[in-house]
């Protein structure tokens, strides 16, 4: 019986990927994927005649453990939140409004795909899913005495696709 293809994340749970950089390790990761669906009614009769597809919405959400720090240039050892990630557009807090404005518009015409990879094994890790386009749409964090500081992103995406479909 081979074991190629087992559908479990192991380890931190997951790598989370934009393009070739690693952004970070996840605890969560939740992909929510909804097909709007149009009744085609009939006048005078009680049933539906049709029920067609009109758009699809991708909605995710990424519990990360651990950002991956900088590699090089001057901010190499800055830590990494979503910002320092380009998961959330990079707004100083000296920007003007017009300023502020214009990052954050460019921003969201380009989007990211993200990569959720397998953790383990580390040496291996297989690409289990690619998310399109994604736009975040909130940011948090939480911090409790006792457990490390988790940075949680929501995003709206184009579309999901399933990477290990044999």
């Amino acid at each position: 019986m081979a074991f190629d293809n087992i559908r479990a994340v192991n380890g931190a749970n997951a790598i989370v990927k934009i393009g070739d950089q690693t952004i970070g390790y996840a605890t969560g990761v939740s992909v929510n994927e909804v097909y709007g669906l149009q009744r085609i009614d009939v006048l005078g009769e009680i049933d539906s005649r049709d029920i067609e597809p009109i758009g699809r919405i991708v909605n995710v959400v990424i519990t990360f453990i651990r950002m991956v720090n900088n590699s090089g240039g001057p901010d190499a050892n800055r830590g990494g939140g979503a910002v320092a990630r380009s998961l959330i557009p990079n707004v100083g807090e000296n920007a003007s409004g017009s300023d502020a404005t214009a990052t954050i518009t460019d921003f969201f015409e380009k989007g990211f795909d993200l990569e959720i990879q397998d953790s383990f094994p580390a040496d291996d890790a297989k690409a289990r899913y690619r998310i399109v386009g994604c736009r975040p749409s909130s940011q948090s964090f939480a911090l409790t005495r006792g457990t490390l500081m988790g940075v949680n992103v929501s995003c709206e995406a184009l579309r999901l696709v399933e990477l290990d479909v044999a």
